[in-house]
C-alpha cells in the first residue's frame, strides 16, 4: 500500500494525538513509546469509494481510522466483490496489520465506505514500535483474533442460512440506522448484494418481491420502507417482538 499524492495529507501533530488516542494500545502506552509513534503520524483524509490499497499491493503504511469507515474486500476474477469487514474509527484491520507488521504483501482491497479520516503511521515505524512496545503485540492480536472470529462467523452465516432471511435483516438494520424522516436504504442492488455475499439478481429479485407486496418503494439507488411488518410477512421473518 502506497498512499498517493492526490489524497489530502498533512503533518497535524494535535489532530494526529486525538485520533491515536482512540486505540487503547496508544493510549496505555507510556510518553517516550507515544512520542515515537506520533512523531512519524501524517493525517489522510479522502472521499467515499477512493482505493486505500489493493490486493498483492506492498503495505507501506499502516492506517488507524478517526472518523469514517474502511471497506476490506476481495473481488474474483468475474469481478464480484466479496465483503470481508468494515473497520470504524478505533478499530483496527488485520489484513492491513499483518502485511505491515510481517513486510508482506497485502490479501484484499480497501476503499474509504464513508468520507474518511485517518492517521497513517510507516510501516517499518509500526514495525518498530510493536516490537518495542508488548502491550501492543498483545492488543494487536487480541484484535485480530476477534476479527478473525467474527469472519467464521460471517461465512456460517452465508453458506449456512436462506437469503431471504439475511436480506431482511440487513434491510431493517439499515432501516433502523437510516437518519431521514422515512427509513430509506440508500444503496444499489449491486452494493447489497456484495454486502450479503450473494449476485445482484438475487438481491433484485426478493426486492422487487417486496415491492409487489407493498412493503417498500424501489427508487434509483434507494429503497423506502413502506410496512415493517409486510417486509417480515413476505421474507418470513417473524414479527417484530
Amino acid at each position: 500500500m502506497r498512499i498517493k499524492q492526490k489524497y489530502d495529507i498533512q503533518k497535524e501533530g494535535a489532530l494526529a494525538h486525538s485520533i491515536l488516542m482512540r486505540y487503547p494500545f496508544y493510549e496505555n502506552a507510556p510518553d517516550e513509546f507515544r512520542d515515537k509513534l506520533n512523531e512519524n503520524a501524517r493525517i489522510l483524509r479522502c472521499d467515499p469509494g477512493q482505493i486505500l490499497y489493493g490486493h498483492k499491493g506492498r503495505c507501506d503504511e499502516v492506517v488507524l481510522v478517526g472518523s469514517g469507515t474502511m471497506r476490506i474486500y476481495v473481488s474474483g476474477e468475474s469481478g464480484r466483490e466479496f465483503t470481508l469487514y468494515t473497520v470504524s474509527a478505533g478499530e483496527v484491520c488485520p489484513v492491513n496489520i499483518q502485511a505491515a507488521c510481517a513486510n508482506a504483501g497485502l490479501v484484499a482491497y480497501a476503499t474509504a465506505q464513508k468520507a474518511l479520516e485517518a492517521v497513517i503511521i510507516p510501516a517499518v515505524s509500526f514495525r518498530d514500535w510493536v516490537q518495542e512496545y508488548p502491550e501492543a503485540r498483545q492488543y494487536l492480536f487480541e484484535s485480530t483474533f476477534d476479527r478473525f472470529v467474527s469472519l467464521i462467523n460471517r461465512i456460517c452465516e452465508i453458506t449456512t442460512r436462506k437469503i431471504n432471511h439475511r436480506l431482511g435483516e440487513f434491510m431493517l438494520w439499515k432501516f433502523r440506522e437510516s437518519e431521514h424522516p422515512r427509513p430509506v436504504v440508500i444503496m444499489t442492488h449491486e452494493e447489497i448484494a456484495t454486502e450479503l455475499g450473494t449476485a445482484r439478481e438475487v438481491v433484485s429479485r426478493r426486492l422487487q418481491m417486496l415491492e409487489n407486496a407493498n412493503a417498500v418503494e424501489l427508487r434509483r439507488g434507494r429503497i423506502l420502507l413502506l410496512d415493517e411488518n409486510l417486509l417480515r410477512q413476505t421474507l418470513d421473518l417473524g414479527n417484530a417482538s
